[in-house]
């Protein structure tokens, strides 16, 4: 049945990048502590505070959960939950946007992808020339995809009653996450430039 399917839509490629350089960065700072001398091995561990803090947030936190009963969606900083029934419409701008009667929630992980064509050579740097219509375009999961299994998520629960049962909330974790980045990238340009 399509109603218990539990379905994670992530960054895609972003979210594997984003796990890399998180785990350079962690392995930076570390052995920034233990080979570094004086305030630049302080100031590098602060950078890669900085930098681990900002790829938690912009990289791995961000997704579009499909449960049950209701949608997920854990934006950097905010999470929102929206019953099925209250889902009136999905759409597509420079992201996912689920409307939930009034209320519009913008889904940071699934930013608009489609299927362009492929772009041939050294030119795709440049601007580059597509590839005339008989060569393929790309390939795998694209915006349009989602969107049409979370609209036809949204006929399978039936009509939009427009209920405010959606709840949305500044995550604690992500705030003090982005408090330690802010505060490690402020106290790592005060000991790199003041020294």
């Amino acid at each position: 049945m399509t109603g218990s399917l539990v379905r994670t839509h992530r960054l895609g490629g972003g979210w594997l990048l984003s796990w890399l350089v998180f785990v350079v960065a962690i392995a930076a700072g570390v052995q920034s502590l233990i080979g570094g001398e004086g305030t630049a091995r302080v100031g590098a561990f602060l950078v890669c505070v900085a930098v681990a803090c900002a790829t938690y947030l912009l990289g791995m936190r961000p997704r579009v959960t499909e449960l049950p009963t209701d949608i997920e969606v854990v934006n950097p900083l905010r999470t929102a939950r929206i019953a099925w029934s209250s889902v009136t419409d999905v759409d597509v701008t420079d992201v996912v946007r689920i409307h939930a009667g009034a209320i519009v929630v913008r889904c940071f992980a699934l930013p608009r992808r489609d299927r362009r064509p492929v772009v041939s050579g050294l030119a795709s740097t440049f601007g580059g020339r597509p590839l005339p219509d008989d060569k393929p375009t790309r390939s795998g999961h694209t915006t349009s995809d989602v969107v049409g299994a979370l609209r036809a998520r949204v006929d399978v629960s039936g009509p939009a009653t427009g209920a405010t049962q959606s709840g949305l909330a500044f995550a604690p974790v992500a705030v003090a996450v982005l408090a330690l980045g802010a505060v490690a990238a402020v106290a790592a340009i005060l000991v790199l430039v003041l020294g």
